[in-house]
């Protein structure tokens, strides 16, 4: 059954590349500026395809029930991004296109200021600053030391309380609970630093029957970006007892990493990491 259900999945993903739908975006009414053009980018990355049609400001019925074609054609193509990327997918995309608005706004940004006590991990906060730079934004903690003067404390304390009204903005930008967001990312590089210099297993994957070729080699990307040990076995078509007792015996060990990966990486580590994986795999698609 396992190995029935692996060909299946397989095939899945392989058909799942090459399905026809389209996400229209009919937009009715002044569009805002860089905003379906970030949409576009971001859907490129994803594999995703993505049009948006601009239908003027004078709502007519025609209009109305084009609108409504499209709402249904979506809704059906959504379903199938809810497959391959979980089901907060939307979710995801369009904080993902808030960010690359946000690299590349014209626009004067200020820089983002934090005050730390000295103790605390400073690794945390120099992944801090990488992260938030693919946010688009200036990250610079300001350590507080013991031997610091009063004086040095007091200019800290004016210039973050001055930098109140960027913090502002970026929450304009990105929503309530965005730094929330940009911690857990943090946390999450932390993680998968610490991994990358202290893991001793590896997860194995046993594959019988005919590999998507795009579809592992985009894993092996992914597992090495997180600093997971990853290695595939391809055992060909034919199932032997022999290679079930193996099997079994991968799948066990499998599982106690996994419980380590889910202690690290959260409990939803797999939906982010296939997610990633469907990325490699649609931007293989797209170089081909």
């Amino acid at each position: 059954m396992r190995i029935l259900l692996l060909l299946l999945s397989t095939l899945f993903i392989s058909l799942s590349i090459h399905a026809q739908g389209t996400w229209n975006d009919y937009v009715i009414g002044r569009p805002m500026p860089g905003y379906f053009e970030a949409k576009q980018t971001v859907a490129k990355a994803w594999g995703i395809n993505y049009q948006a049609t601009f239908a003027g400001c004078v709502l007519s019925d025609e209009m109305s029930d084009k609108s409504k074609q499209y709402q249904a054609t979506n809704k059906a193509y959504f379903k199938t991004l809810a497959i391959k990327y979980g089901d907060n997918w939307m979710e995801e995309f369009e904080l993902e296109v808030k960010k690359e608005i946000h690299r590349n706004t014209s626009q004067e940004k200020g820089i983002w200021y934090e005050l730390v006590d000295n103790n605390k991990d400073k690794s945390f906060y120099a992944a801090k600053q990488v992260v938030a730079q693919t946010w688009g934004i200036i990250y610079k903690p300001q350590f507080l030391t013991k031997d610091m003067s009063a004086t040095e404390k007091a200019a800290l304390t004016e210039l973050f309380l001055a930098n109140n009204d960027y913090v502002q903005q970026l929450e304009n930008t990105f929503g309530k609970g965005w730094q929330k967001i940009l911690d857990q990312e943090v946390e999450f590089e932390v993680a998968k630093q610490q991994h990358l210099a202290n893991n001793t297993a590896t997860w194995v994957d046993y594959v019988v029957g005919k590999p998507y070729m795009t579809y592992f080699e985009a894993k092996k990307i992914v597992a090495k970006d997180w600093g997971i040990a990853y290695e595939v076995k391809f055992q060909g078509c034919e199932l032997t007892p022999k290679m079930e007792k193996e099997m079994a015996k991968v799948e066990k060990s499998n599982a106690r990493y996994f419980k380590t990966l889910e202690k690290l990486y959260g409990e939803d580590w797999k939906t982010k990491f296939d997610r990633a994986v469907q990325k490699k795999v649609a931007q293989a698609h797209l170089s081909q």
